[in-house]
């Protein structure tokens, strides 16, 4: 399996903005989506190899349908494009004292206690070390109008107006695009053919909204960015989810999901001939979200559903923890679990908690390594 990386960049105000309970404000995700950028690509191929079928052909099949290929969201990596940093949604397990001057990794040895509070948010990683990146919005406000008067007038009777937040301009995503081996090459090089002119990505790309450049990195084995899952020797860790996860069934309790989802990975490792069992540890750090999404095709919304939120953590134990288990289980984790795998959704990594590191030697490597925003330039 390899992993095509992808960065994209802001050139105009970019929003992917979904309404939350206030029914004027809609909020963006400061995140690419998966689905955005596997639409945006779908409707380019689409477009540039003037299909009307486009299901009929091998080459979008097997790239856009297959399940061969699932494009990853792209995560914010600042103002300045970092080539050897991995992106990621911060860990539930990290908290940060109060006073500001302490963080800890509790899925690790460290212990909770009174005066620290959960961090949340994007980093940067590069060996073992973490940066802090921040995403700069703004929020823009929007007049509905109905009618010609009501556009004349530059009014609304029904005085319906409403707040879009958006992504600003000259920022930069890193994403992956994870594609079997057979299908790898040819991923690449139809990415190569798209990436020549500016993209559009999000809502209301007809007018100011959407505009972006994109770039097309190196092309290299999965895991090699990462190599957590070969330092594994001990028989108990932790899977990260990437992304969020939307598991194929209902579901209440994150407990029950972390269980049935320790069986799922189980199964597999059976179907590659290995030899081991995972099993549900005690400790979870999670945190839920809900997706729905539009099918452009069709011009309907598909049905919202509940996921795991990237970032949580699941406690596994694995009764044998071998090079060739190891290597097994990264497979099945680059491969994606759950639905709409081929949008991004079920990524999970195999995770072990990072040793103790003071907030101030995080927010130093923030001032020489991450683009800040200027209030954030303040607090540190």
């Amino acid at each position: 399996m390899k992993q095509i990386e992808y960065v994209i960049e802001t050139l105009a105000p970019v929003t992917f903005a979904e309404k939350n309970n206030e029914s004027t404000l809609y909020n963006t995700r400061k995140y690419i989506p998966g689905s955005i950028f596997r639409g945006m690509l779908a409707d380019r191929f689409i477009r540039e190899n003037n299909l009307v079928n486009a299901h009929e052909d091998e080459n979008f099949y097997n790239i856009f349908l297959s399940g061969k290929v699932r494009f990853l969201p792209a995560y914010p990596i600042g103002r300045e494009n970092r080539d050897s940093f991995e992106p990621y949604v911060l860990p539930l397990s990290f908290m940060k004292s109060k006073d500001g001057k302490e963080l800890r990794d509790i899925a690790g040895e460290a212990k909770i206690e009174t005066g620290f509070k959960k961090m949340t948010g994007f980093a940067l990683k590069k060996d073992n070390d973490i940066y802090k990146v921040n995403v700069d919005t703004q929020i823009e406000f929007h007049m509905a109008r109905n009618g010609e008067e009501g556009r004349i007038h530059g009014s609304s009777k029904d005085g319906r107006v409403f707040n879009y937040e958006y992504i600003e301009p000259y920022q930069y995503f890193k994403g992956f695009i994870i594609a079997d081996d057979d299908m790898a090459d040819k991923v690449r090089e139809n990415l190569e053919i798209l990436k020549e002119h500016n993209i559009y990505i999000g809502r209301s790309r007809s007018v100011q909204y959407g505009e972006c450049s994109l770039e097309i990195g190196k092309m290299t084995d999965c895991g090699t960015e990462n190599s957590e899952g070969q330092k594994i020797s001990k028989t108990h860790c932790y899977v990260y989810t990437y992304t969020p996860y939307i598991p194929q069934y209902e579901w209440q309790r994150v407990d029950t999901v972390a269980e049935n989802l320790c069986g799922e990975i189980s199964r597999k490792l059976q179907a590659k001939n290995i030899e081991a069992k995972i099993t549900k540890g005690d400790l979870i750090f999670a945190a839920t979200e809900e997706h729905s999404g539009y099918l452009g095709v069709w011009k309907v919304r598909r049905e919202r559903k509940s996921a795991i939120s990237a970032g949580s953590l699941l406690e596994i134990k694995l009764d044998k923890a071998y090079s060739e288990t190891i290597t097994a289980l990264n497979e099945i984790l680059y491969g994606g679990l759950g639905a709409r795998t081929e949008e991004g959704f079920g990524q999970f990594r195999l995770y072990q908690p990072f040793d103790n590191l003071s907030l101030q030697e995080l927010e130093n490597k923030q001032a020489e390594n991450v683009s800040l925003s200027d209030e954030v330039k303040k607090q540190a």
